[in-house]
């Protein structure tokens, strides 16, 4: 790690309280311009610019922006951290003397959300707050990415526990359901020709693929955590990476005795089904620095890749 480059401000521990959180991992995706002849400038240049520069966005009562950005250089590699901060105005009780009243604020008050984003893996860890759960952290980070206009619109997708869906997988005595939503890669890695083999010739920025047998189930292979369906594995192979989700429907059975003898036995039906939006990857930090936390997260994002 190049320590000179990573301390940012002497302030940096009091800005970033990164101690004691737990981090979410997500997948930016340029979305609206993926066909873009520039697409790498979008992804390199334009996000970052956004993400230091982003005007801030009004909602009905309240503020959302970007603050307190930084940028990072950790193991050769750039990360920039800040906040994605909702904010506003209040009316508070304050104390005089023996008497209290109320009155507004002079400034905002803020309710903020630390991230890490590192620009080559376009990987965007976070936290959340009492205010900033993990859907609205998304959604303001989208919004305030897809406001920009050379940008255009972006889709961010939670990067799932690759183990929770094998898991899940080996779980159901039958498979009758498996729809994988997807959306377009950005040219220039694997999943990129992954998907591209899956559409063909279609130019489809998004895409449903639903396999179906509620009679028989379907033939998924699993051995060793390793699914050798070569349909299922690609599928489970892009959701992994952050660019859709997969939604698991089948059966699990039980057999308990029957007859009046206990000769015979009955087969008790019981549906199960799965969504890796239920399935995060995660990384809780306790006892760490805010220093540390983000060299660890830092360290985390390159085991994704």
């Amino acid at each position: 790690m190049e320590k000179e480059n990573f301390i940012i401000s002497e302030n940096i521990e009091k800005t970033f309280h990164a101690s004691d959180k737990t981090f979410y991992f997500a997948k930016i995706n340029i979305h609206g311009n993926i066909f873009k002849p520039d697409l790498e400038e979008l992804i390199e240049t334009e996000i970052p610019r956004v993400i230091e520069n982003a005007k801030e966005i009004k909602l009905k009562s309240s503020t959302i922006s970007f603050t307190d950005i930084n940028r990072i250089n950790i193991n050769k590699k750039t990360f920039i951290i800040g906040h994605v901060t909702i904010s506003k105005k209040e009316r508070l009780r304050y104390k005089k003397g023996q008497t209290t009243f109320f009155a507004n604020t002079e400034h905002e008050v803020a309710n903020s959300a630390m991230f890490i984003y590192d620009l080559k893996s376009e990987i965007l860890a976070f936290t959340t707050t009492t205010k900033l759960s993990v859907n609205s952290f998304i959604d303001y980070f989208t919004r305030l990415l897809s406001n920009d206009e050379i940008v255009g619109k972006v889709v961010i997708n939670l990067i799932p526990d690759h183990y929770d869906i094998i898991k899940e997988l080996q779980m159901f005595d039958k498979i009758t359901y498996v729809k994988f939503s997807l959306i377009h890669p950005n040219p220039g890695n694997r999943f990129y020709n992954l998907y591209s083999q899956l559409v063909k010739e279609v130019s489809a920025k998004e895409m449903d693929v639903v396999y179906k047998d509620e009679v028989d189930g379907l033939k998924v292979e699993i051995e060793n955590e390793t699914i050798k369906t070569a349909a299922i594995n690609q599928g489970v192979e892009l959701v992994n990476a952050g660019y859709g989700e997969v939604e698991l429907k089948g059966e699990n059975y039980t057999y308990v005795e029957s007859g009046k003898k206990r000769k015979t036995k009955k087969k008790i039906t019981k549906k199960k089904s799965f969504s890796s939006k239920k399935s995060t990857k995660k990384l809780p930090l306790k006892g760490s620095t805010t220093s540390e936390a983000i060299k660890k997260v830092a360290t985390f994002i390159d085991k994704l890749l």
